[in-house]
This record gives structure tokens, sequence and C-alpha cells, in this order.
């Protein structure tokens, strides 16, 4: 092999001996994957992480974000593009749709009385549910 390449793997060998050191449980093989559960394994093991609680974080996120890209998808619908993934589109009208969306929330948020009473506004209260839901503050 050329000297680029021992090089190259000498530090992989020496990291996976040196992870391999830290863990009560080493990794099985010297792979990433095998190294990520091993790590992953663990922080379970010694409470450093809570797997339950992140996945329910992700789901939040993940509903906010889907929310979040439907308005958007609608604001640039109603603003004369077919889609977001239209590729046709001006990246100008995507930005426009994006601020549309954002003003439309802040202005759902600073009503008095929020009750959908239209898809629109139905798109809104989920949009801020989910937000609020991430962060309560």
């Amino acid at each position: 092999m050329p000297a680029g390449v021992e090089l190259h793997r000498l530090p992989t060998g020496l990291e996976f001996h040196r992870l391999r050191d830290c863990l009560r449980e080493p990794p099985r093989s010297q792979t990433y994957a095998a190294a990520a559960r091993a790590l992953l394994h663990e922080l379970q093991d010694t409470d450093r992480i809570d797997a339950a609680a992140d996945i329910a974080r992700l789901r939040l996120y993940d509903a906010r974000d889907a929310a979040w890209r439907e308005l958007e998808c609608w604001t640039f619908a109603e603003n004369g593009g077919f889609d977001l993934s239209d590729r046709g589109e001006s990246f100008l009208m995507r930005g426009q749709a994006y601020i549309a969306a954002r003003e439309a929330v802040e202005r759902w948020r600073e009503r008095a009385r929020r009750v959908p009473t239209t898809d629109l506004g139905k798109l809104l209260e989920r949009v801020a549910a989910a937000e609020d839901a991430i962060d309560p503050a």
C-alpha cells in the first residue's frame, strides 16, 4: 500500500482504540455505525440521554416544520406559483412566500380571539400551536 493510505488509516485505528478504552462496552466492529451504537448505548446506560424525550421533541419539530411548509406552499400558490417544488419559479417569489407566511402567523398571534373559521385560519392556528408546543414561553 502507498504510504499515504497507511497514514490515512492509522488515525482511524488509534481513534477506535481510544473510543474502545473509554467505553464500558466497546464497539463490536471498527465501523462508524458500531461506534455510534456503542456511544448511544453508553449514554443511555449512564442516563446522559433520554431517547423517549428526544423522539418526542423530534416529533414536535417535524409537526412544526410540516405546518410551516404547508403554509408557505399555500402562500406561494396564492401568489401565482404552482408549488414550492416547482423549479421554474423565481427564487424571489419563494422568498416572498416565506415572508408572507411569517407575517400571517404574526398577525394571527396578535388577534384577540383566534378562532379558525377558514382553511387558512386552521393552518395558521396549526402553525402557531406547533410553535407553542416547542417553545411555550
